[in-house]
Formats: structure tokens, C-alpha cells, sequence
């Protein structure tokens, strides 16, 4: 299931999602996990709710949000890892939870854990959404998950 924790990025802290178990190929699949990524890439390919490419998403290539780990969903991660591979940890098709010690990121500019850039793109992108927080973009976007994120 999806959680809200606390995360430190060059000393700033502030509340970050985050997941209980691992998405994508050969990740343990939970629905609500599935769901929150399904929602952070929609969330990422629209502004002010209206779609745009997002960093070469077609729009018609987003998964639905289902909490079903399909073909597309994997083919999203594959995609988003791959167009970001020089800021991630890993590029295998999976999404790990956080596990930093304390989330405590030194620098921005570091490479991080998928999750991790999934929540620094957010953070970026609030800030052309209505909502005061990405977290309340992604519950706004997929309501189911205020039971995990509020």
C-alpha cells in the first residue's frame, strides 16, 4: 500500500510517497502500489488538468489507472527509467520503495531511486497545478488513494 512519509533533500524536509512494495516486472505487484505510479504518470502528463506529452509519453501510451500491473505499466516504467538513466540508482523495469536511511538525500543532483526522482518531478510540477502539494495533485487525480496518503 501506498504510504506518506517524511523525506530530506539537502537538508529540507517535507512529506514524500512512497512505496510499501516494489512495482513493475518481477515486483511484487500490491494494486494500491501499482495504482499510486499509475497516478504519479498521470499526474506528470497533465498541467492544470489539461494533457501534454510528458517527456515523450504519447498520452496515448499512459497506463490506465487500474492497480493492474499490465503491459503498458511495465512499458511506462521501462520508459520513464530509460528516459532518465543518468539520474536513477537502477534502470531494471522496477520500482523499490524508498529505503534511504531516513530519506535523507544529500543533493538533488544525485542519482536516486526511481520513487525518489518520481517525488522530485512531482514537487517540480506542483507548482503549475492547483494543489498545494503533489500529494493532493495525486489524490486528486486518483481519489482511492486518500485512504493511504492523507
Amino acid at each position: 500500500m501506498p504510504l506518506k512519509e517524511k523525506i530530506t533533500i539537502e537538508g529540507r524536509s517535507g512529506d514524500a510517497a512512497n512505496l510499501h512494495f516494489s512495482v513493475g516486472s518481477g515486483g511484487d505487484n500490491g494494486e494500491a502500489d501499482v495504482m499510486l505510479i499509475q497516478t504519479f504518470f498521470h499526474y506528470l502528463a497533465h498541467v492544470n488538468g489539461k494533457p501534454m506529452p510528458y517527456n515523450g509519453f504519447p498520452l496515448s501510451e499512459l497506463p490506465t489507472i487500474s492497480g493492474k500491473c499490465d503491459d503498458k505499466t511495465k512499458s511506462a516504467i521501462r520508459r520513464f527509467q530509460n528516459r532518465y538513466a543518468d539520474r536513477l540508482l537502477k534502470v531494471d523495469g522496477k520500482i523499490e520503495p524508498g529505503k534511504y536511511a531516513g530519506r535523507n538525500i544529500q543533493s538533488a543532483n544525485d542519482r536516486v531511486m526511481t520513487i525518489t526522482l518520481l517525488h522530485l518531478l512531482a514537487s517540480e510540477m506542483h507548482w503549475h497545478q492547483p494543489d498545494a502539494h503533489y500529494i493532493w495533485g495525486l489524490i486528486r487525480t486518483n481519489p482511492k488513494l486518500r485512504t493511504w496518503l492523507v
